[in-house]
C-alpha cells in the first residue's frame, strides 16, 4: 500500500510499502549508500542490483533527465538511449522531482562523504548524474568531516575530528571486600586455606 502523510507545509513522508522516503518542497529524497570507503567519486554511484520495478518507476517518473556529457555524433543513435515512460507515483504526484542523496560510510569510520543532486537513472543500475553538491560534515560525531590539517586516517577517519566513542572507557568497579576489613587492614583471601574446616549443612565432619 502506498500513501503520503503530511508533517507540516510543504513536509510530508510518502510510503512505499516497506519504506518511506522524506518529501520536503516538491523534492523527494533517496538517500543511495554507494560506498564503503573514503576517496570514491560519487559519479561512480549504482543503484543495487537488480533494480526493483518500484526504484524504476521512482526514477523513471520522477528523476530529471540528464545532459549527457557526450552528446550523439548520430542522431539515429539516440533511438536506443529512449528512457521508458513511467507513470507518476500518486502520493508523489506529477510535479515532484527526485533528489539523489549518496554518501560513503561505514560502521569504523562513519559517514566520509554525502552529495545531494540530480541523477538520471540510465539503466543496469548506472547513474548519470547532473548538478550535484557535497554536503559539509561538521557534526563532532561524524568521521568524514573536512580536515583542516589535510591529515586523515586509513578507514577515512578525519585527525582533527573526534568520533563519537573516541572518549575513556569506563572502568569497572567491583568491591568483594568488607568496608571493615577495608578499614582494619586486613588482606584479601581468596581461597580457603587446608586446615580450615568444611561446613556442611548436615554438621558431619
Amino acid at each position: 500500500m502506498s500513501a503520503a502523510v503530511s508533517i507540516g507545509d510543504d513536509v510530508k513522508v510518502a510510503k512505499f510499502g516497506g519504506y518511506e522516503l522524506p518529501v520536503v518542497a516538491k523534492k523527494v529524497l533517496f538517500p543511495l549508500r554507494y560506498a564503503d570507503r573514503s576517496g570514491v567519486p560519487v559519479e561512480r554511484a549504482h543503484l543495487p542490483q537488480p533494480v526493483s520495478q518500484q526504484r524504476q518507476r521512482l526514477f523513471g517518473a520522477h528523476a530529471p533527465q540528464v545532459e549527457r556529457p557526450h552528446p550523439y555524433l548520430d542522431e539515429s543513435w539516440a533511438d536506443f538511449d529512449l528512457p521508458d515512460d513511467y507513470e507518476a507515483f500518486p502520493q508523489l504526484g506529477d510535479d515532484t522531482e527526485l533528489i539523489v542523496i549518496a554518501y560513503a560510510c561505514n560502521l569504523e569510520a562513519g559517514v566520509m562523504n554525502i552529495e545531494w543532486g540530480r541523477a538520471e537513472h540510465v539503466g543496469d543500475g548506472e547513474l548519470l548524474w547532473g548538478p550535484h553538491t557535497p554536503l559539509p560534515l561538521t557534526a563532532a560525531g561524524l568521521a568524514g568531516a573536512a580536515n583542516r590539517s589535510g591529515k586523515s586516517t586509513s578507514t577515512g577517519q578525519s585527525a582533527a575530528t573526534p568520533r563519537f566513542d573516541a572518549g575513556t572507557e569506563p572502568g569497572l568497579t567491583i568491591g568483594l571486600r568488607h568496608p571493615g576489613d577495608k578499614t582494619l587492614g586486613v588482606p584479601p583471601q581468596t581461597e580457603r586455606h587446608p586446615d580450615e574446616p568444611r561446613t556442611q549443612d548436615n554438621e558431619e565432619d
